[in-house]
């Protein structure tokens, strides 16, 4: 709808300005329900279903649940237009299919010439993305491509493997993806075991999932013990010698994934390996050389800088490369044109130069950098004159924006109250991704105040959340963000909240404990560091989990 106005009753859907106005104001929305509004009105009176709707405005792949996601969405769109669920004037479920936009409700006029806007956010990168079209197009011919995406933090990796994954989606290929973790060096194999949790989600009974492990089900379930409960009858693994188990594992896991890639072929994504242990990095390796046939494509992502690269990473890229197993693609900031763009896709209108060379300065092209800082100085009123358009001339002091973006992020938290800060701290370290209900039980807050500092945060753009219910996964916008939270505590407030989120987790997860000895290592590990702590809370957790000797060990040996 290029060159439209849409109007439904006292609403107006700009195209061109890509902004949604009631009664000439314009209308405070987050980004990915006007992008569902863009997409609903553009189809109106048609059923979009919900796959089409995730391949056209998330590109996210499979990094939100899909259907708590696009809920999500569908609900803080209708609270913005005031439409009724039970009783819908503009946006109609159709049960089983999707939505529908009220055609009849919508008038379209021609809008006033102005400069087009992209409509999506991604800026630049083109070398990279003809380099991953190619990849894409070689899994489709049966072969394996692995790319190691690598650049600074805030650089855009994840945005990129983003993309990918839409292209992916959209040409029919199934996505699964895994994240390393900066607290979870104590759990082997991380990635791979949340791959095995996708695949699990996806199993539509007991009986549908015993089929998709078939005889490497007893070996997965070396990873991810839960797999026993759900499948009592499972068979015991084969009793090996510690190196013939391992390598049985890891062919196992490879026979796996390579008959799902047979069946449809696969994007892997692996991301933040900057924190893969030993192990993790082991499967990495042998899953290439040994799926070499299978139409499988797999995206790393890292952190390149020096002290991020351990010797492990490092001989393990070497190996990669030098093999010709893998390629590398390097992500550096934006050029300065290109934030120009980004500046306009943020703010509906042409920055002029003298605004865009002030921003390319200050953020070095970094696309977090420059969307945080625009994110400030738009809240601080710095960008636009009383008339809406950019001002002509911006200068930032060093004073007002340092050589960090936390301090950008931490002035954004400090517009929010302090029980909401208090809040985000505790969530903070629990950790990037929380759920509500550990949230709620660390924090002794009630379930009313608790949902009003979510929403308070949520809306600063700190935080966002997947799905409606109370159990929904959360999670910081970013990493820096949440570092800058935690910058902010001090190290006696950081260690007492440890023990109030381990306790937590205890009593959360009483029943499943050992699913979740990882994060009571991390969190009891940090709340105390008494070197003889480990054998106190290793007793209290060991009578309901047997892997804790294992995980005491590892714990002492990352002290010493």
């Amino acid at each position: 709808m290029p060159g439209e106005i849409c109007q439904f009753d006292n609403f107006e859907l700009d195209q061109d300005s890509h902004e949604l106005r009631r009664a000439g104001s314009v209308v405070r929305i987050e980004r990915i329900p006007l992008e569902l509004l863009f997409l609903l009105v553009e189809r109106r009176g048609q059923v979009v279903g919900r796959e089409e709707i995730l391949g056209r405005v998330w590109g996210k792949g499979v990094f939100v649940d899909a259907e708590n996601s696009i809920n999500t969405a569908v609900r803080k769109l209708r609270r913005t237009l005031n439409d009724d669920a039970d009783a819908p004037r503009f946006i109609i479920t159709v049960p089983s299919r999707g939505y529908r936009f009220n055609a009849a409700a919508c008038v379209a006029s021609a809008a006033p010439a102005q400069l087009p806007l992209s409509r999506a956010a991604f800026i630049g990168r083109e070398s990279e993305m003809t380099e991953l079209r190619a990849g894409l197009t070689d899994t489709a011919s049966g072969r394996l491509r692995l790319f190691l995406i690598s650049g600074e933090p805030g650089i855009g990796k994840t945005r990129l493997v983003r993309e990918l994954a839409a292209m992916a989606v959209a040409s029919g290929m199934a996505v699964l993806a895994g994240q390393c973790s900066e607290h979870d060096e104590a759990v082997p194999y991380l990635p791979f075991v949340e791959i095995i949790e996708r695949c699990i989600e996806r199993a539509s009974n007991p009986d549908h999932l015993r089929t998709m492990l078939r005889d490497e089900g007893p070996e997965l379930a070396k990873l991810l013990p839960k797999l026993k409960r759900i499948l009592p009858d499972l068979p015991p693994p084969l009793e090996l010698p510690p190196e013939q188990a391992r390598r049985h594992l890891f062919n196992c896991f490879c026979d796996f994934v390579a008959r799902l890639a047979k069946e449809r072929p696969t994007l892997l994504i692996l991301e933040d390996f900057h924190w893969a242990d030993d192990s993790t990095l082991s499967l990495l390796g042998h899953l290439t050389q040994r799926l070499s046939e299978v139409p499988l494509l797999v995206a790393v992502t890292y952190r390149d800088a020096e002290f991020n690269v351990t010797r492990e990473l490092a001989r393990t890229l070497e190996d990669l490369l030098r093999g010709r197993l893998a390629m590398s693609i390097r992500l550096d900031g934006l050029q300065r044109d290109e934030v120009a763009h980004m500046l306009r896709s943020l703010s509906g209108q042409v920055p002029p130069e003298t605004v865009a060379n002030e921003i390319y300065d200050e953020t070095q092209g970094n696309p977090f950098f420059v969307e945080e800082l625009f994110r400030y100085l738009e809240e601080e009123n710095r960008l636009y004159g009383a008339d809406g358009v950019f001002r002509t001339e911006l200068k930032i002091a060093e004073g007002e924006v340092p050589q960090s973006v936390r301090l950008v992020v931490g002035r954004r938290l400090g517009r929010l109250s302090d029980r909401t800060r208090k809040i985000l701290g505790t969530a903070a370290t629990i950790g990037r991704l929380f759920n509500f209900e550990l949230l709620e039980a660390s924090t002794g807050t009630d379930a009313d105040t608790l949902l009003e500092c979510v929403d308070e945060a949520e809306r600063a753009g700190l935080i966002f959340s997947g799905a409606e219910n109370p159990k929904a996964r959360l999670e910081f916008s970013h990493e820096l963000v949440r570092q800058a939270v935690l910058s902010g505590l001090s190290a006696a407030r950081r260690q007492r909240l440890h023990l109030e989120v381990a306790e937590a987790i205890e009593r959360v997860n009483s029943n499943a404990l050992e699913d979740h000895y990882s994060d009571l290592a991390y969190h009891y590990s940090r709340g105390d560091t008494s070197p003889r702590r480990p054998s106190i809370w290793g007793a209290r957790v060991g009578r309901r989990c047997s892997a804790v000797p294992m995980l005491m060990r590892s714990v002492v040996s990352r002290r010493r």
